[in-house]
């Protein structure tokens, strides 16, 4: 089972491969000005459902959330505020070819959206309300993982760089290296940088990060202590990039400087599993916190930032594979 996140704080989306299903967080506040009500229920699954051939990803963006089906290339656009209400339905449906893709909705209602080759992602393309295409760009082999930055700004991941969606324009950011995967991509709407990972070969882990700058069109490349994986690396709303190495330390990196500035050990050194889908330790950034999941002893741990140690460490009864949260 995955997590997707949806836009709407109290709510997630657990994906279960042929269907998705809204799960309640339970705890929100609604705001009144300068001061807010805040409540708190018990966390359950709603019963509300998502029917896709092959659940693919949940994308949230000016006030709307895009849901893309695998199996069929279908888009599902909701307005976020809505999405969660009994029977909700999407306001329009996107059609494209079948592929393992991806769509967000931009400021002032473009829509843009991997391109499909050979049942692949291969690039992206912007569309209006009308479908028609403003800009494309197919320089992007192994299009995957997306990001959005400041001023209605996007990145996509490719296998040799990212690709900037900028005023409705898609340029190039070309790595040095021949190979340099940035397929899981972090950022802020209130932050110019993107925080990626940086994997330079298909054997191995990654040992590089990469930070681009939105605003410039630039990316700078960083070396870590230790490799980490996928699920180790994240970017929380203060700008920061968070990366857990398999030697079990937990990294704060600046991004304007492009430096590590804390490393905490959390963990005892781990080794990342062949299979994608087994556990692993997995970093959640919330608020000025992060949370780092521990599977061999069946543990979540969490780290204020501001203190830059483990503050709480909290037993769980089954092993923990993915996470995510709400600031309530």
């Amino acid at each position: 089972l995955r997590l997707r996140e949806t836009g709407d704080h109290r709510y997630l989306m657990v994906d279960k491969g042929k269907g998705l299903e809204v799960l309640d967080l339970a705890a929100w506040t609604h705001q009144h000005g300068d001061h807010g009500h805040s409540k708190i229920d018990t966390p359950k699954l709603t019963g509300q459902k998502i029917d896709v051939k092959k659940a693919g990803h949940v994308s949230p963006n000016a006030e709307h959330t895009l849901v893309f089906d695998d199996g069929d290339g279908s888009v599902d656009v909701y307005h976020t505020e809505h999405m969660f209400e009994k029977n909700a339905e999407p306001e329009k449906t996107v059609q494209l070819p079948a592929h393992h893709g991806n769509a967000y909705m931009l400021e002032g209602g473009n829509i843009v959206h991997t391109i499909a080759k050979d049942g692949h992602a291969h690039g992206v393309q912007v569309i209006d309300k009308n479908g028609k295409k403003l800009a494309a760009n197919t320089d992007c082999p192994g299009t995957h993982g997306a990001a959005v930055a400041k001023d209605n700004v996007m990145t996509f991941g490719c296998e040799d760089g990212t690709l900037l969606i900028k005023d409705n324009k898609i340029t190039k950011i070309k790595a040095k290296e021949k190979m340099a995967r940035m397929g899981n991509q972090y950022g802020s709407p209130d932050s110019k940088y993107v925080f990626s990972d940086y994997k330079t070969s298909e054997k191995e882990l990654a040992k590089k990060v990469a930070v681009v700058d939105t605003e410039a069109g630039t990316m700078k490349v960083i070396d870590m202590p230790a490799t980490y994986a996928w699920r180790g690396i994240d970017m929380n709303d203060e700008g920061q990039g968070i990366v857990l190495t398999q030697d079990g330390k937990l990294h704060i990196i600046d991004l304007e400087k492009g430096k590590i500035t804390t490393s905490i050990k959390i963990l005892d050194a781990f080794t990342e599993p062949e299979d994608w889908e087994k556990e692993s330790p997995t970093v959640h950034a919330q608020g000025h916190w992060v949370y780092v999941t521990d599977p061999e002893n069946k543990k979540v741990h969490g780290i204020e930032l501001s203190v830059g140690k483990v503050q709480v460490t909290g037993d769980l009864p089954e092993t923990p594979n993915e996470i995510d949260g709400t600031l309530g």
